[in-house]
């Protein structure tokens, strides 16, 4: 009897922490991509109209350092959310809105390099100072320059780290309570069983 019990309880507490487990990985994928997704998206159009339009009002076809310095544009950026901008003249002319990014062409992967170096506007997360950016880069066209704007994802990636401990902490909890509820459960389920048996024997024993 205490056997059939433990397994009775056992058995419930696995369903629901299976449930569970579903569940809140079914929550965090879905929440985790959305705020990404929506990150992503911001920032692509930020960085699209910082190359469109503002890059192209400022900066004459073919910019020197002198120029973009002179333009402002780092300081346009910037109040319209991009932190930070590394601007590539080619020809090891590199333009840097702070020094923190002196070497950050670096850590770009060449995948990236290359999709902008083709026209098109491609993104990438890395870690600076331990620091997370998500870094989207594009060419003005025709001939250049080639820009990555810096956008901070900390409060992105924190809240999805808050999400991940939230639902594990949830998840415990339903465990425990499961737990207990199993133990309920398997009382009044087992004390017709029980009873049944304590009759069998007495009958047995000559009552």
């Amino acid at each position: 009897m205490r056997s059939f019990r433990t397994r009775l309880i056992v058995t419930i507490v696995v369903l629901v922490a299976a449930t569970a487990i579903v569940l809140g990985a079914a929550a965090y994928l879905f929440v985790s991509s959305s705020l990404r997704s929506r990150l992503v998206a911001e920032a692509v159009d930020q960085a699209n109209f910082n190359i469109a339009v503002l890059a192209n009002e400022r900066l004459p076809a073919r910019p020197t350092l002198r120029d973009i310095e002179r333009s402002g544009l780092a300081e346009a950026f910037a109040r319209r959310g991009s932190a930070e901008t590394v601007i590539d003249l080619g020809r090891r002319q590199t333009f840097v809105s702070a020094l923190p990014l002196a070497a950050a062409l670096d850590d770009l992967s060449p995948e990236l390099r290359d999709r902008v170096a083709r026209g098109e506007v491609a993104y990438q997360s890395i870690v600076l100072d331990e620091r997370p950016y998500l870094v989207v880069g594009g060419r003005r066209l025709p001939s250049g320059p080639d820009l990555y704007f810096f956008f901070p994802s900390r409060d992105v990636e924190q809240a999805i780290d808050d999400l991940a401990r939230g639902l594990l902490v949830a998840g415990l909890v339903l465990v425990a309570l499961a737990s207990l509820a199993a133990g309920a459960v398997a009382r009044q389920v087992l004390r017709p069983v029980g009873a049944a048996s304590a009759a069998a024997e007495r009958i047995e024993a000559g009552d």
